[in-house]
């Protein structure tokens, strides 16, 4: 029973391409561990709502990996592999209603969250601004 762990280490057979309301492609598993990080960041830069890195780590990240070591009947391939993760991260994504950092929504959160910060910053600085200015 063949194993898919050569491909933690080599290039995929052909590139594994997403949609999740951003497109990604990634050519190995390195650049999919990549992406998740990249994607976990997002989550705490907009403030962890739901306890969602938690979420995302464990139904994903964490899963994605175990797709490689899985014990394959002898004739499953390396496209086979391909397709399955594609379906995964897909399902997983509108299942558990996380939004891709790199989506309309995503974009549109992290700015709100960065003005959010950015407002309370400058009432902060200007209240204690003007307490020191004699009137």
């Amino acid at each position: 029973m063949p194993n898919m762990n050569q491909y933690l280490k080599e290039d995929f057979p052909k590139n594994l391409s997403i949609d999740i309301g951003a497109k990604h492609s990634f050519k190995n598993y390195d650049k999919i561990t990549e992406w998740a990080n990249k994607e976990l960041e997002f989550y705490k830069d907009i403030g962890n709502p739901g306890n969602i890195v938690h979420t995302y780590t464990h139904t994903l990240k964490n899963n994605i990996a175990n797709k490689f070591n899985q014990n394959r009947n002898d004739n499953f391939t390396g496209e086979e592999l391909i397709d399955e993760l594609k379906n995964f991260i897909q399902s997983t994504y509108k299942t558990q209603g996380f939004i891709a950092s790199k989506s309309t929504e995503g974009i549109w959160l992290l700015k709100q969250h960065s003005k959010k910060f950015f407002d309370t910053w400058f009432i902060f600085l200007f209240s204690r601004q003007s307490k020191r200015c004699p009137k």
